[in-house]
């Protein structure tokens, strides 16, 4: 009889300590594969804003196309997973690359097209007691088209992403992984007003997109599907000086989720939604350096801020007009 009892005690042990490490499954979720989405797609509208100051101080080159690829390193910082009641916060450190091309169509001066590439590594620390952390690696292409009418700009676009989050849970010897797909289409019109004859250009615009946001089943995880539809409104400022030899661009945005979130669905719970992309700003600056009329060399920094964190990182690379 008592051996028995002794079984029903380390039974009930055993289920409390797997219904926490479920807890903890549901509790250490993040928002990366959003982050990463909007880190690849910022780059590739900045390089297609740009091709207009590059056009106008003859520094596009002959054909008016342009190459880039940028290093992206992020050293340190801790944000918030916007789960208030459980409060587990997690510090990230990430490190990639971006690349892309954009260029003129031929028949149609005013017509340019772009496509960019980025991959972007993440580890993340949550701040537990047990030390557990996930690698997030995501792949995202865009696509974009605008056209110029005189000083009106419209450009529209097109993106994927895939993350791949390998999750170690404290108190647990095997790991979880998870996959994110994230699909992007919007559009942005806007007007470049020329500030003088001193090459500064400023670019106010409007924006109106649809994500959608899937997470795979998994573990304890349903299969969560949300169709995300939001406008944002911003401005950029282009400054070429220096004999030409200097090009300052800055841009600054904010971003309101229309459509409401829904929560993120467990077999036997839910949690609060995951925000990365509602009442969200943006704010990134980069100075390019021209080695020669056709090729620079250019630092980038940007961040993102909601009401719960702020994630920012750096950026060095190169660029190529020809």
């Amino acid at each position: 009889m008592i051996g028995m009892k002794k079984i029903n005690y380390l039974f009930i042990l055993f289920f409390l300590l797997s219904l926490t490490i479920l807890a903890n499954e549901e509790e250490l979720q993040n928002n990366l594969s959003e982050i990463h989405q909007s880190i690849i797609t910022n780059r590739g509208l900045q390089q297609i804003r740009e091709q207009y100051m590059f056009n106008r101080t003859g520094i596009a080159g002959k054909s008016n196309s342009n190459q880039y690829f940028d290093g992206l390193f992020k050293l340190k910082s801790g944000y918030d997973n916007d789960n208030k009641d459980l409060n587990y916060d997690y510090k990230s450190k990430t490190k990639g690359f971006l690349m892309g091309t954009t260029s003129n169509y031929v028949k149609y001066p005013n017509l340019r097209l772009g496509v960019d590439y980025g991959y972007i590594k993440s580890y993340s620390k949550f701040q537990d007691d047990g030390g557990s952390h996930t690698k997030t690696r995501s792949y995202g292409l865009n696509m974009f088209a605008s056209y110029n009418l005189d000083k009106w700009n419209f450009i529209g676009k097109i993106g994927y992403i895939k993350s791949k989050n390998i999750l170690h849970v404290a108190n647990k010897n095997d790991h979880l992984t998870y996959k994110n797909k994230n699909f992007l289409v919007g559009s942005e019109f806007g007007r470049y007003i020329d500030i003088g004859d001193n090459f500064m250009t400023i670019y106010p615009y409007v924006g109106l997109n649809y994500n959608q946001y899937r997470t795979k089943d998994y573990g304890n995880m349903k299969n969560n599907l949300d169709g995300i539809v939001d406008n944002e409104i911003g401005i950029s400022l282009y400054k070429l000086f220096w004999n030409n030899k200097l090009f300052f661009a800055g841009n600054v945005y904010l971003k309101h989720e229309i459509s409401e979130r829904k929560h993120i669905g467990f077999a036997n719970s839910k949690i609060d939604k995951v925000e990365v992309g509602k009442n969200t700003g943006n704010f990134n600056i980069s100075l390019s350096y021209f080695t020669s009329p056709d090729f620079s060399i250019n630092v980038r920094y940007e961040g993102f801020l909601n009401k719960n964190y702020y994630y920012d990182l750096i950026g060095i690379g190169i660029s190529h007009n020809f």
